[in-house]
C-alpha cells in the first residue's frame, strides 16, 4: 500500500490558480457575492410588487422594467457562471 499523499494549502491555492473554473467557484462562494445576490433578489421581488400599483406614472413603469431586465440578466449570468464553474 502506498503511504497517503498530503498536499499543503498552499499546493491547493495553486492548484486552483491555474484552473478558471475553480477561481470562479471560489469568488461566487465568497459570503459578501452571496449577500448581493440576495440583495438583488430582493430588490427584483420589491419592484414587482411596487410595479403592480396602477397609480404610478409610466415612466417610472418602464424604470421599473429595465432595471428588472438588468437583475435578470445579472441572474442569467450568474447562474451560467455557477453552473459552469461546478462542472
Amino acid at each position: 500500500s502506498e503511504p497517503a499523499v498530503q498536499t499543503s494549502s498552499a499546493e491547493r491555492s495553486k492548484a486552483s490558480r491555474k484552473n478558471p473554473r475553480m477561481q470562479m467557484f471560489a469568488y461566487l462562494s465568497q459570503p459578501i457575492v452571496e449577500v448581493q445576490v440576495i440583495g438583488l433578489v430582493f430588490l427584483s421581488c420589491f419592484l414587482q410588487a411596487i410595479n403592480t400599483l396602477d397609480d404610478l406614472p409610466s415612466g417610472v413603469h418602464r424604470s421599473i422594467d429595465a432595471i428588472d431586465d438588468i437583475c435578470v440578466f445579472i441572474f442569467a449570468v450568474e447562474f451560467f457562471l455557477r453552473w459552469w464553474s461546478a462542472g
